[in-house]
């Protein structure tokens, strides 16, 4: 005997048994890696933004509770990189040309210890770190009391906590943003629209109650 099962797309359903099948199916579009991308694209813009290599096994993410991104590791910014996008390190740069008019040679050791200062990021803390400069009387003292020295203005030996501090919530910020972009990818992955889109592009068919039909040979 012949038995014709009238079959449908997801899309046809009548919208309780749509709903049920949604349901069934909502987890369909992130039964797999499906971050992937979102973190390459991250890791390529971290380097390109701030000199910053990462390691994709390294950032760790959870979505529950409000959510949090965590890079497990460390690294290095490049200060060069950051120039165009940290004001601090514009400011210390613009006071150092102002204090190379006063003291050329002093000038001259605080932009070299600026430019090669090592700004370091583990497990959510921020440091940084440079070398020492020689006053007069080969006197030893780091780059922002020299500044200060230089220019007669002690707003100088504050500039290293500003920097940290805005360095520290670019980074914070970066990783926020990749948060909130996880977190859209997911919502939008799990949505009615795209798990029914899924079915449908997928040829899922199923009977007017909602159950599902298997093609042959699956």
């Amino acid at each position: 005997m012949e038995i014709i099962l009238k079959a449908f797309l997801a899309s046809e359903l009548p919208d309780d048994v749509r709903s049920k099948v949604i349901e069934e199916h909502r987890w369909i579009n992130v039964d797999y890696d499906w971050w992937e991308s979102l973190i390459d694209e991250f890791i390529h813009d971290m380097q390109k933004a701030y000199g910053v290599v990462l390691e994709k096994e390294k950032i760790e993410f959870d979505l529950d509770r409000g959510g949090h991104v965590k890079y497990n590791g460390s690294f290095w910014m490049n200060v060069e990189a950051c120039k165009d996008k940290v004001r601090t390190l514009r400011e210390i740069y613009s006071l150092i040309a102002t204090a190379a008019m006063l003291e050329p040679e002093l000038a001259q050791q605080v932009k070299e210890s600026i430019d090669d200062m090592e700004v370091g990021y583990e497990r959510g803390n921020l440091s940084i770190t440079w070398s020492d400069v020689y006053g007069e009387d080969e006197n030893k003292m780091d780059p922002f009391d020299a500044l200060a020295h230089i220019l007669n203005d002690d707003h100088c030996t504050s500039l290293p906590d500003e920097l940290e501090g805005e360095l520290k919530g670019l980074i914070d910020d970066e990783f926020q943003k990749l948060l909130n972009q996880l977190r859209s990818e997911y919502e939008y992955l799990t949505s009615d629209e795209c798990v029914v889109e899924t079915l449908n592009a997928n040829g899922y068919l199923f009977t007017e109650a909602g159950q599902w039909i298997p093609r042959v040979g699956l």
